[in-house]
């Protein structure tokens, strides 16, 4: 089955990355590297839309200063998610911006925690 590429490049169909290869013109062999264009677009756009919101409210990279950043943004997630899930909120009353976009905002802010060098079950504070 063909997988679509909704990529706002354009829409190709293809069975695999290496479809897309003329081999008349070069060879990239790309089987073993990470498939950027699975991501969906509409959603990431909406996504740096709220890290753009809150970069202009908070200033550039504020979310990595915060004491108890890992709990305030899991609460905030859950806010967000609650909004939607339970309230039937399709709009963020104060940035317009869809809130599941907020709450994968904040989520990405705990799993970038997670994946760096940052120690404290509550806290993102340095090992350095």
């Amino acid at each position: 089955m063909a997988r679509t590429n909704v990529c706002d490049l354009g829409i190709i169909e293809v069975e695999s990355v290496n479809d897309i290869v003329d081999n008349k013109t070069g060879k990239k062999n790309d089987d073993k590297k990470m498939r950027w264009h699975l991501v969906p677009g509409k959603s990431m756009r909406e996504v740096v839309r709220v890290f753009d919101y809150g970069a202009d409210k908070y200033g550039e990279n504020n979310w990595m200063k915060l004491k108890n950043a890992k709990v305030r943004y899991y609460d905030a997630a859950m806010r967000h998610i609650d909004a939607f899930s339970v309230d039937g909120e399709t709009k963020d009353p104060e940035s317009g911006l869809h809130p599941l976009a907020h709450a994968i905002a904040s989520l990405m802010f705990i799993l970038e925690f997670e994946l760096s060098d940052f120690l404290g079950e509550d806290d993102a504070v340095p090992r350095k």
